[in-house]
């Protein structure tokens, strides 16, 4: 596995998070938000996991804290994850976690919908070692981006076939229309009708690089989090039985209503 030497003196005046702090005020556009990270260690220097799909992925046993920061800068600099998805993923992890809402504490999967359909923006991370366990494109709902790369509209409501934003965690596994699928549940306000809107992960075959390639899109789903079905049997068993996943969008809405903050 390749590993990245990297100072995080400078790492932390780059992302905006003080050294040896236990919370960081990062600039969110126009809003202020306090985002928890862990005290960091006296070193000047860590080294940073690169991406790789080979690492064990424990599921019981407890992780020591991540470090967030060189987290951070290694998923800003080595995915296609916005800087403002990665630090409220985390902020939801550390949510759901003090919460007692997580089982599975070493794996945390994060979505952006900021990112084009057509490329990937699924993340699968052991936060145990800081690698990238998978990496995929994941389809949004049909009408929070019709016949769109993008998603630009998220709901919670029943038949409202859009994607909701916010953190979830998995349920159990279950073969359904689509096969081997994963079901999830909302905790937050913005996606706790999930469950019962059956908001589930599971394979696709519009979400195939094929597909992708001939539209210059993943198709859409009701708001489920599609995928290839080459890749939905290996991100399931990643995530199953109570790990995090964070769906992030931009939405000033979510932004100004989500408890993860606070």
């Amino acid at each position: 596995m390749k590993r990245l030497l990297i100072n995080l003196t400078a790492v932390s005046s780059l992302i905006a998070l003080p050294l040896g702090s236990a919370f960081a005020d990062t600039d969110m556009d126009t809003d202020t938000i306090a985002l928890p990270v862990p005290i960091l260690s006296t070193y000047s220097h860590a080294f940073i996991p690169v991406a790789s799909s080979d690492d064990p992925a424990p599921v019981n046993s407890s992780p020591e804290t991540p470090n967030y920061l060189a987290l951070t800068y290694n998923l800003t600099h080595n995915t296609n994850l916005s800087l403002k998805a990665i630090q409220m993923a985390l902020a939801g992890y550390e949510w759901a976690l003090k919460n007692n809402k997580v089982e599975n504490k070493n794996i945390l999967t994060i979505v952006d919908f900021t990112v084009s359909s057509a490329k990937d923006r699924l993340y699968v991370i052991n936060l145990q070692s800081g690698c990238v366990l998978m990496s995929l494109p994941v389809s949004h709902g049909k009408n929070s981006g019709v016949n769109s790369p993008w998603a630009t509209k998220f709901s919670n409501k029943a038949n409202s076939l859009q994607s909701s934003l916010g953190v979830f965690v998995t349920q159990s596994t279950y073969f359904g229309q689509h096969g081997f699928s994963l079901r999830i549940k909302g905790l937050e306000d913005s996606n706790n009708q999930a469950f019962s809107r059956s908001v589930v992960v599971h394979a696709a075959n519009y979400v195939t690089p094929d597909f992708i390639k001939r539209f210059g899109r993943a198709g859409t789903s009701w708001g489920c989090f599609a995928v290839d079905p080459n890749e939905s049997k290996n991100l399931i068993n990643y995530i199953k039985g109570g790990s995090v996943l964070y769906a992030y969008g931009n939405s000033p809405q979510y932004l100004s209503t989500t408890k993860i903050l606070g």
